[in-house]
């Protein structure tokens, strides 16, 4: 228990799950040598292995053309990480009775986060002294102790809140609390895209559980969600800086080109001149996180964007699938994602919110962060480990399973 919880606990927590999981793969590595990982290999441990491979074999294929061969290696050495850290899990299974404990641990962690947020806006620092951070471009936002990828992880994990609220009090009452909380907080983030990315969650969260329990679910999440909207209408009635980040966003409808790259915060610029490379290298890209070497004079050229040492990323994850792996990426993007939706949608009770998280990272219109950075990557293959160890609880014969791990 306190391996699986401090693991994903410690992915809100900077770059702790990294370094994890680096020792875990080192343990996968030892257990391989010595046979005794393949001696356990289960139904889940292979359809692991399957989820992986369709994004490492194009990534692979993309190596001989790759514009930056060593940041691209560094990729494919720490997806090869992520592998073998996911075997040694699925091998380490948790106990059964554990299970709701866990989710409900990690349930703990998310809102932890939130509340460290919360105190953030209204005092201006959170627990830890961090102060409200300012982009240069609007005024003050929330970041907790995240720093700007806190929008995106709050987003992408709020099923797990949602799922502990479900846990502890099946009646709903709960999500009361946590819904407003969640979308206040999104909000006050800053980060337009991770608040879609959130309210597609909580829309999906709702159609997977209204299908299994049927559509008087809808009625637990329909009235937080109407007092969310009280909320945040307040909030922005109240907050003129707030005002100016988000009723920004009109310029989408404006037909203006210079108001629609103001209200994407120049987006628009960088899919521009990743279509141009991905027409130019469409078969198997430039590798993985090629865009921001392969572009890296380009965007100097962009008025108004910073420099970045490392270079952008498309900021659009299907674009970045065809840019960096080309056609034969999107295939095997398109692949996973598909077998993936597919497997949640009929997965276990308890397999389903961290299925879901996963899904919202790879989210096909996520324009945030890099779908190759550390943070992403790590948070979608260790929350696919986590609901495939869920599920396999309630696979016949995973008794037996247990007992050969054991």
């Amino acid at each position: 228990m306190a391996l699986w919880a401090g693991l994903l606990l410690s992915l809100g927590v900077g770059s702790i799950a990294i370094q994890l999981v680096w020792l875990l793969a080192l343990a996968g590595a030892l257990l391989l040598i010595r046979g005794v990982l393949w001696q356990a290999v289960s139904i889940e441990a292979r359809q692991w292995l399957m989820w992986w491979l369709l994004i490492m074999v194009p990534a692979l294929l993309a190596m001989p053309d790759a514009v930056d061969p060593a940041r691209a290696w560094r990729g494919l050495l720490r997806l090869s990480a992520l592998a073998l850290a996911g075997l040694a899990l699925l091998y380490w299974r948790l106990p059964q009775q554990q299970h709701r404990r866990l989710l409900i641990a990690v349930a703990g962690g998310s809102l932890l986060l939130l509340i460290d947020g919360l105190v953030q806006a209204w005092l201006g620092r959170n627990v830890i002294g961090e102060p409200l951070f300012s982009d240069g471009r609007y005024a003050l936002r929330v970041t907790g102790f995240l720093g700007v990828d806190y929008g995106w992880f709050i987003a992408v994990f709020s099923p797990m809140l949602l799922e502990g609220c479900r846990l502890i009090e099946p009646r709903g009452r709960l999500y009361w609390f946590a819904v407003p909380l969640l979308i206040l907080l999104g909000l006050l983030s800053g980060s337009r895209a991770s608040l879609m990315v959130m309210l597609v969650g909580i829309a999906a969260f709702g159609a997977i559980n209204a299908r299994v329990t049927g559509w008087r679910f809808w009625r637990h999440l329909v009235g937080p969600l109407a007092v969310a909207v009280v909320a945040v209408s307040l909030a922005l009635f109240v907050s003129e800086t707030l005002r100016l980040r988000w009723l920004d966003a009109l310029g989408l409808f404006s037909g203006s080109e210079a108001q629609l790259n103001q209200a994407l915060s120049l987006r628009p610029e960088l899919w521009s001149l990743a279509w141009d490379l991905f027409q130019q290298h469409w078969f198997n890209g430039v590798g993985m996180r090629g865009f921001a070497a392969a572009s890296l004079e380009a965007t100097r050229d962009i008025d108004g964007l910073p420099f970045k040492p490392n270079g952008w990323s498309p900021h659009l994850t299907l674009l970045e699938i065809a840019v960096d792996l080309g056609v034969i990426g999107l295939v095997g993007y398109t692949l996973l994602c598909g077998w993936l939706l597919r497997w949640w949608w009929r997965a276990p009770e308890l397999a389903r919110a961290p299925a879901l998280v996963a899904l919202l990272a790879l989210f096909p219109f996520g324009s945030t962060l890099s779908l190759f950075a550390p943070r992403v990557g790590t948070t979608i293959w260790l929350m696919l480990a986590t609901a495939l160890m869920l599920a396999a609880a309630e696979r016949p014969g995973s008794e037996e399973i247990d007992a050969c791990a054991a």
